[in-house]
């Protein structure tokens, strides 16, 4: 084993330690092996409790082992690579990953997930799929998703196998997002309780807000006037108070996206809209909106 293998190793049980909250002697490796450590099972089902800025601080003393880490060279062929070293550094990328959406730190999600991608796909010849692999997947399909990402969702489809699109954590997100192309925006707002796992809270909240500002769009371009009392319901709220924090928020994304006269107004229980729109006719709203908004995603989809 070479001195910046055993270094990593030594910094992962480290890791792992303040992750699960145990001592070293509780990691319940018998041999001490390498091989060992690897098989240690995330549940990712469970919710952790950790020290998360003492895990971010091994983490980036980590990245600086794995940079010196031969077998992480991409000039040096697959075949002449050492699938500890390759396996020490997927197991890094997964646990940061999760702290990172522990944290809440969506910018470093994508980064840990932009080079873990490199080891689900183009190493699945040589190394052992992670049992953690298809739920990881499923928060990064559902972050591309929440972030309003549809032709990079579709380019990663591509190379998730049929298989493990049935699975699901995969399957779940699948079915949202065809939910969204369908224009079916009301049905994937009453699924926020009916997530998989825990860890998809931080993007299903993100895709909320997505499909709220869609909604809010649509309603803005169809029509001069809304009850709150409807807005609520359209937009999935509970109190009006949430709905007129929403207005402030989708009114200063608007104004620093340069579109000021996008705003909205409340006045006597009703929201006004500063768009000029004439109405010719009464037209059913909801189905208006679900259907415009499913053929301009299905648009973006095909371009």
């Amino acid at each position: 084993m070479s001195s910046e293998l055993m270094q990593g190793v030594a910094l992962y049980k480290e890791l792992l330690c303040v992750y699960y909250n145990v001592a070293e002697s509780e990691l319940n490796m018998g041999s001490g092996d390498v091989g060992e450590l690897f098989q240690i099972k995330e549940d990712l089902t469970q919710p952790i409790s950790c020290d998360i800025d003492k895990c971010k601080e091994i983490l980036n003393k980590l990245k600086l082992v794995l940079i010196h880490l031969p077998s992480l060279d991409p000039l040096v062929p697959i075949g002449k690579k050492n699938t500890n070293e390759l396996l020490l550094a997927r197991h890094i990328l997964e646990k940061g990953v999760i702290i990172s959406i522990i944290d809440r730190d969506i910018k470093s999600f994508s980064i840990y997930m932009a080079q873990l991608i490199l080891y689900y796909f183009d190493y699945q010849n040589i190394l052992p799929k992670s049992e953690s692999q298809n739920g990881i997947i499923g928060m990064y399909l559902l972050y591309l998703l929440s972030s309003n990402l549809i032709g990079d969702f579709h380019m990663m489809l591509e190379i998730i196998s049929i298989q493990d699109q049935n699975d699901e954590y995969i399957k779940y997100v699948l079915e949202l997002e065809q939910h969204i192309m369908d224009g079916y925006f009301y049905h994937v707002l009453t699924k926020k309780d009916d997530i998989p796992l825990h860890l998809y809270a931080l993007f299903i909240e993100r895709l909320y807000n997505t499909i709220r500002y869609k909604l809010a769009d649509c309603i803005f371009a169809s029509s001069n006037c809304i009850s709150s009392e409807y807005a609520c319901e359209l937009l999935r709220f509970v109190s009006e108070k949430d709905l007129y924090q929403f207005i402030g928020e989708y009114n200063e994304t608007k104004t620093s996206q340069g579109e000021c006269n996008l705003l909205w107004e409340v006045r006597d229980k009703k929201i006004y809209f500063n768009n000029q729109t004439v109405h010719v006719q009464d037209l059913p709203a909801l189905e208006v909106l679900n259907n415009t908004i499913g053929y301009a995603t299905e648009l973006e989809r095909i371009v």
